[in-house]
């Protein structure tokens, strides 16, 4: 029960880093691309400590 809270919260949170990034990508590929892999290497990170 607590880890699907805590998924639901983790999700929450990074939806508005995805529209950051697109908002970002319409004036840098490169920014966007870099900070795509920031938010990809953070929300593994938060779904391993979510589910370890």
């Amino acid at each position: 029960m607590t880890k699907s809270i805590l998924s639901l919260i983790f999700l929450v949170q990074v939806i508005p880093l995805a529209i950051a990034i697109e908002h970002i990508a319409k004036k840098s590929k490169t920014k966007a691309a870099i900070f795509e892999i920031a938010l990809m290497l953070t929300l593994a990170v938060g779904l391993m400590i979510v589910w370890g």
